[in-house]
């Protein structure tokens, strides 16, 4: 009986720690970075890329991250290579929301990545 009990925890304690966790489901979205500062930006003309985003989606959102700033390449970059005019990719958790304050805010838990495209 001891052996049944051990096996089972042992199974328990294996599956807790598999490296293969399910990847969390994400949206992403783009805009244009308005303004920059110490510890936030102001991203203007935000839109989700998905066919069931509403057209007009297009508005200001504040993100209050000081970090989960990434290059295209993927490197992780700082806050202050981030510049007014840049184009954004931001990769949100799939049941992210958006406060109604104005501007708008999104939780910092529910921001995977801030990518600082190129073009």
């Amino acid at each position: 009986m001891k052996k049944i009990i051990s096996l089972i925890l042992l199974l328990l304690i294996l599956t807790g720690c598999s490296n293969n966790p399910q990847k969390e489901s994400s949206v992403e979205a783009n805009g244009i970075v308005e303004s920059v500062n110490d510890d936030s930006i102001l991203v203007n003309s935000f839109k989700e890329n998905s066919d069931k985003a509403p057209a007009d989606k297009n508005e200001k959102i504040h993100f209050g991250i000081k970090d989960k700033y990434y290059n295209e390449e993927g490197k992780k970059i700082k806050l202050s290579e981030i510049k007014i005019n840049d184009k954004v990719l931001i990769e949100l958790s799939n049941d992210y929301e958006i406060l109604e304050t104005y501007p708008g805010q999104v939780d910092s838990m529910d921001v995977i990545k801030i990518i600082k495209l190129n073009s």
